[in-house]
Formats: C-alpha cells, sequence, structure tokens
C-alpha cells in the first residue's frame, strides 16, 4: 500500500507538540498545573470506562442485528453444496458427491481430517501433504463464511449488515483459532433445528472481540477529550476558594512546560486511538488510515505502538 502520506502523522504530532508545550510554558505552572491533573484523571477515567462503554456499544449494536441477519442467512446458506463446489475449484482435480460431502461435515470431529482422507480416495491418489491441504481448507472455509456473509436470505431478500471489522474475527489469519472445525460443526448441528444457536457461536466467538476493540479505541478517545474539558474547569474552579499557588520566579515557565508533557502525552493516545478507529472502520484500506503508512512514521508510530488498551 502506498505510504506517500507517512508525514501527516509526523506533522500532526510536532504541531501539537510544540503548540501544548508552548501554552504551557506561557501559562506557567502556576495555572498549567490544573489542566495537567485533568489530564491525568482524564487519561485513568478513559482507560477505566471505555471497556464498559465499547461493551455497551456492541451490545445494543452488531450484537442485535448480527445475530438476527445470521439466524436467517444460516436458515437459507447450503453449507456442504458451496463447500463440494469450492473444493471442486482447488487444483486437486475433485469431482464429489454431495452426500459424502454432507456426512463428513455432520458426522466427523475433525473435518479437515474427514475431507482429506476422501479427497485421496476419490482418485485414489495423495492429493497434497496434510499441513498444505490443511491451509487450503482454512483459506476455502474462509471464503465460504464471508459468502454465506454476503448470502441474500429467499426469507427477506436483504443482505446482512455486520461491518468488515467484525466479519475479520472469522479471519483464522488475523485470529487465535488454528481452524474452523467447532465454527463447521456448530453450523452444521444447528442449522436446521436451531440456527439461532449457531448465529450465537459466530457472534460471540467471533465478532465480538474484534467490534468491542473497535468501539473500545473510540470510547477511549471520547471519555478522554470530554472529561478533560470537563475537569480542567472543575479543578480551576475548585481552586478558585484555596490560596494560589506560588510563582516559581524563573522557574515558572520551564516547569509549565514540563506539566505540559502529560497533556501532551494524554492527547497523543486520544488520537493514537481515533486512529486505530478508522484504520480498523476502514478494514486498513484507506490512503491515510493505514497500517503501513502510520507504521512508516518516525514520530508518531512510537505513542501508536504502545498498546495501552489491552
Amino acid at each position: 500500500m502506498n505510504t506517500q502520506f507517512w508525514w501527516f502523522y509526523d506533522l500532526v504530532t510536532a504541531a501539537i507538540f510544540l503548540l501544548v508545550i508552548y501554552l504551557a510554558a506561557k501559562k506557567g505552572f502556576s495555572k498549567v498545573i490544573y489542566s495537567a491533573i485533568a489530564a491525568a484523571v482524564s487519561f485513568v477515567l478513559a482507560l477505566s470506562l471505555s471497556g464498559s462503554l465499547a461493551t455497551a456499544i456492541w451490545k445494543v449494536s452488531i450484537n442485535s442485528f448480527a445475530h438476527r441477519d445470521l439466524t436467517r442467512i444460516i436458515e437459507d446458506y447450503d453449507f456442504p453444496a458451496k463447500v463440494k463446489s469450492q473444493m471442486e475449484g482447488l487444483n486437486y482435480k475433485l469431482r464429489l458427491d454431495i452426500d459424502f460431502v454432507t456426512k463428513i461435515l455432520n458426522e466427523d470431529y475433525d473435518v479437515y481430517e474427514g475431507l482429506y482422507k476422501y479427497a485421496n480416495s476419490v482418485n485414489n491418489v495423495v492429493v497434497d501433504e496434510r499441513d498444505r491441504f490443511d491451509e487450503e481448507m482454512n483459506k476455502m472455509f474462509l471464503v465460504i463464511f464471508k459468502d454465506m456473509l454476503a448470502f441474500r436470505p429467499l426469507s427477506t431478500g436483504s443482505y446482512t449488515t455486520v461491518p468488515q471489522f467484525a466479519v475479520n474475527g472469522l479471519d483464522y489469519s488475523k485470529s487465535n483459532f488454528g481452524n474452523y472445525n467447532a465454527l463447521i460443526s456448530t453450523v452444521m448441528n444447528n442449522r436446521e433445528e436451531n440456527p439461532s444457536a449457531a448465529a450465537d457461536y459466530i457472534v460471540n466467538n467471533h465478532f465480538k472481540e474484534p467490534s468491542v476493540t473497535v468501539f473500545r479505541l473510540i470510547s477511549f478517545a471520547a471519555i478522554y477529550f470530554i472529561s478533560t474539558l470537563f475537569l480542567s474547569m472543575f479543578v480551576a474552579k475548585m481552586f478558585e476558594s484555596t490560596d494560589k499557588l506560588p510563582d516559581m520566579g524563573i522557574l515558572e515557565r520551564p516547569v509549565g512546560a514540563v506539566f505540559g508533557l502529560v497533556q501532551f502525552v494524554g492527547i497523543m493516545f486520544a488520537v493514537a486511538a481515533t486512529v486505530g478507529f478508522f484504520i480498523h472502520v476502514g478494514n486498513n484500506e484507506m490512503t491515510l488510515y493505514n497500517e503501513e503508512t502510520v507504521q512508516a512514521s518516525y514520530l508518531f508510530k512510537l505513542i501508536y505502538n504502545i498498546k495501552f488498551l489491552k
């Protein structure tokens, strides 16, 4: 991907740094200390509350409509037929029996092993090494499940509205599951009598984690900026009734600039979270918002690569 706009991130980082430090030094320690306290408290609040807020957003958005859409899709989607056609499209020169494929998908605990044995028996030849065959199956099932999500059920005539960043939870190469055995078994065992159970499994085991991650990024940024705004006013108001901090003389501005660093770090973490949000929402394909461009920067990536949201 083209990374020609890497400089934009460093330019923004440098501009924010110079502006924040300049304003902090201009105000001096006795005034900027209130903003620094507000920034530190806001950072802790954003870390503490963003996870709960992200989960709440997930529950009222993707969790509800994805479950509804998937239930309808699983009822109408001919999973065995798609597996048959996809396997016949591989370079194994296979002609498969739909009943055999269905039987393997329904009954075999290890679907990969069942399909491997069946593929080898069709032409009485070993079609591939087992490891490479399993990798081909992973790629094939990813294609099938994404095709399933793009399927328009006859009962509704509409497509699923699951966003791409949630669908990425089905990608074995981006997640921590080794293969699709459990997912295949759940879909096949429930698609006729209880498609809602299969939908529930997909939503909670594959869509939830990437979705909550995305929502937490934007929740962190929103909580930080909003709480900083209100806390700055609150802290300043609270200290109005007390004696003002003594002027530090010649050190007033330099120490103010040092405390300005607290504000700068907080702002940059919020900016990094916002950028991460847009990268996920844009599926890492937007001209400006993509991992390659961010990693090509020199300054911004130092903040971005700190995994402060876990």
